[in-house]
């Protein structure tokens, strides 16, 4: 508001506004809900709040749920390296909130509703590839990954007036994503749990050697270790708790720490129709240390899944991946043999299948509690 300084007949400042200087109009989303999350299916409600006095043609709300996804540059063709993302709107419902109308006074607010359904929506042809039957996806921020949920408002006004514009960004759970028969039924049987023996002969992933994968480096041949264990399940809910066991049964050398690391594998288009992977760190907890851990002694393992990190895992409608994790588990080992300190770092890596159970599920946990 463009406004003077003036003194009245007492001496003190007074704001007046000049002739020819309107008050400045602005708009602003906000959302009925304060955690601005909703669930697949819900109809989102808020607000366009209008500060100052306008008038205008109409006022549109469009929402959007957009899949982004760029291509590493490890892994960028000439044509990736030029312009290496991708965008796949697979949700889009334009509606329009009021119509030729006024706001007077300092603010007002203009309601809008909008359904989060995906019959409701748009979905072009490349976005139904991606979606597939899945209906909505999750909210998910990753490192190549994105699906990001989002509002638009735009107040078209007069031909001598500009039009005004805001935009805000909301949370999706999608029940049922990741939800598969094949966890279903595994989970039904309990038949989700993933025992483990680690030895020089089972051994798949040394870190900190140079020696060629699939060979035991010659420090840990000499070291004469075994170690076995389990995770309870490979399956788990959003927010669930990774649990499990691990014994060092024998090992010549010093074990001084035990580490648990969550990976997220997203899958990305490249310049090849089959795409590639790329996995990076979610989160890593170290379970155990000291000078050496214990032998012949199970240690628990419990650690939880953070809520916002770890999305349900997508699959594309022609049933290939989009987002998966894993667990890997890491002894840190130093060999008495080992020239330099070197430490060797033993990984045994487990499938993570995380998911969000589908309303009817919920409700027949919440009764069998």
């Amino acid at each position: 508001k463009a406004t003077v300084s003036v003194l009245n007949c007492r001496g003190a400042e007074s704001a007046v506004t000049p002739r020819g200087f309107a008050e400045m109009s602005a708009i602003k989303v906000v959302l009925d809900r304060p955690s601005a999350t909703y669930q697949a299916g819900e109809t989102m409600t808020g607000h366009v709040v209008v500060t100052g006095s306008t008038s205008y043609n109409v006022v549109t709300v469009t929402v959007n749920g957009v899949l982004w996804a760029q291509t590493p540059p490890s892994h960028a063709g000439l044509l990736d390296a030029m312009g290496g993302v991708a965008e796949h709107c697979f949700f889009s419902l334009k509606v329009d909130a009021a119509k030729d109308g006024k706001c007077e006074g300092e603010t007002s607010k203009i309601p809008f509703e909008c359904p989060l359904q995906a019959e409701r929506g748009t979905l072009p042809s490349e976005a139904t590839e991606v979606a597939g039957q899945l209906g909505l996806l999750e909210t998910y921020y990753g490192r190549f990954l994105h699906v990001r949920w989002g509002v638009d408002v735009l107040m078209k006004r007069g031909f001598f007036s500009k039009d005004l514009t805001a935009t805000t960004t909301f949370n999706v759970t999608s029940p049922g994503q990741g939800w598969t028969p094949e966890v279903q039924q595994a989970l039904a049987a309990k038949n989700t749990a993933v025992p483990f023996t680690l030895t020089a002969d089972t051994l798949v992933r040394v870190k900190g050697s140079k020696t060629p994968v699939g060979k035991v480096p010659t420090e840990l041949q000499t070291a004469n270790f075994a170690i076995k264990g389990q995770l309870d399940s490979y399956a788990h809910p959003t927010g669930g708790v990774i649990t499990g066991w691990y014994c060092v049964e024998h090992c010549d050398a010093v074990i001084p720490s035990v580490d648990l690391q969550i990976a997220r594998i997203e899958y990305y288009p490249t310049s090849e129709s089959t795409g590639a992977a790329e996995a990076s760190e979610v989160e890593k907890l170290q379970i155990a240390c000291g000078s050496d851990i214990p032998r012949g002694a199970e240690t628990p393992i419990s650690v939880m899944l953070p809520k916002w990190k770890c999305s349900p895992c997508t699959t594309r409608s022609n049933g290939q991946d989009l987002l998966g994790y894993e667990v890997n588990l890491i002894f840190t080992v130093l060999p008495a043999d080992a020239k330099d300190d070197t430490q060797y770092q033993l990984i045994q890596s487990f499938p993570l299948h995380i998911y969000r159970q589908s309303k009817e599920a919920d409700d027949a946990a919440d009764a069998e509690a």
